[in-house]
């Protein structure tokens, strides 16, 4: 199963970006951002950005041709081999009201609880996120 097909698979209600720091961008996905998050999403040597900071209900996937090239044309410069990553999001009634395009390298995704607060007897892929004091 690809990582986003993994992603999709978890219907999260909710996202946001986390940072954008030497090129990656990491996104995270959560039912409840008071406690924890499930999902670590990092797109790898970003060329282009054209997304929201928060939204919800989505579908990450990759763009369909026709959108592909209208992106690439809006980002001047961009290294061969990239890939138009779309999400579709704000999903309500079977209809997406949003979509956004991400130009990256590649993505790639951690699924988890990452918790918010101090917690023992961690299970498997669980840890305290490292703010946490």
């Amino acid at each position: 199963m690809h990582a986003l097909d993994e992603l999709n698979a978890l219907c999260l209600w909710d996202f946001r970006i986390a940072s954008y720091n030497d090129d990656v961008l990491t996104i995270l996905g959560s039912t409840d951002f008071d406690y924890y998050h499930k999902a670590e999403i990092r797109f790898h040597s970003v060329d282009f950005l054209e997304c929201a900071t928060a939204f919800s209900h989505a579908y990450f996937g990759v763009a369909s041709k026709e959108d592909a090239s209208r992106v690439l044309a809006k980002s001047e410069d961009h290294e061969p081999g990239v890939t138009v990553f779309c999400i579709l999001a704000d999903h309500d009634k079977g209809n997406y009201s949003a979509k956004y395009f991400i130009v990256a390298e590649r993505a790639e995704c951690t699924i988890g609880t990452v918790y918010y607060y101090k917690r023992e007897n961690l299970g498997p892929g669980e840890r305290i996120a490292s703010w946490v004091k």
